[in-house]
């Protein structure tokens, strides 16, 4: 929020109050659309700031929307998570509140991608088993041996034995 707008705002405010309460139509419609742009810049300043990483993270998140579905929001919720750490870290130099190097970060998001199909290597896995043909199913199976002879027969027919 630029604090110099909602202050401009105000300052105008005060001067319309005296003219919308005399009654002036036009100074009171100017008020009223001031009023909902100042609560409109406050509103956007108690959002939080979304990173880059989030920002892509959430145009990614709707290209996969054809495959994910509500079993997956945890796992959705972890990815934002994590894009939001990376996005901290990033404006730290990749070093945590604590001052520690954190070099696991990334590699969690990674993982999480991975598992919600958002990367190539994931797509690509993804493609490559929807285009494999499925396995034809036997006709029939082979019937089990009943008795210890036929066992016996069928195994030795498997070990070459006459």
């Amino acid at each position: 929020m630029a604090a110099g707008d909602v202050a401009w705002i105000d300052a105008a405010l005060v001067g319309l109050a005296p003219k919308a309460a005399a009654g002036d139509v036009k100074a009171a419609e100017l008020a009223l659309r001031l009023m909902e742009r100042r609560d409109r810049l406050r509103e956007a300043a108690r959002r939080p700031r979304r990173g880059p990483i989030r920002q892509a993270t959430e145009k990614a998140l709707t290209a996969a929307a054809p495959w994910l579905t509500e079993a997956d929001a945890g796992a959705v919720e972890a990815l934002r998570a994590a894009a939001d750490r990376l996005d901290r870290l990033a404006g730290r130099g990749g070093v945590d509140a604590g001052g520690s190097l954190d070099n696991v970060s990334a590699a969690h998001y990674l993982r999480l991608s991975e598992e919600l199909g958002l990367t190539p290597r994931s797509r690509a896995r993804r493609a490559k088993e929807r285009a494999a043909p499925e396995p034809a199913a036997p006709d029939e199976a082979p019937a089990e041996p009943a008795t210890d002879e036929e066992r016996l027969a069928a195994l030795r027919a498997q070990l070459g034995e006459e």
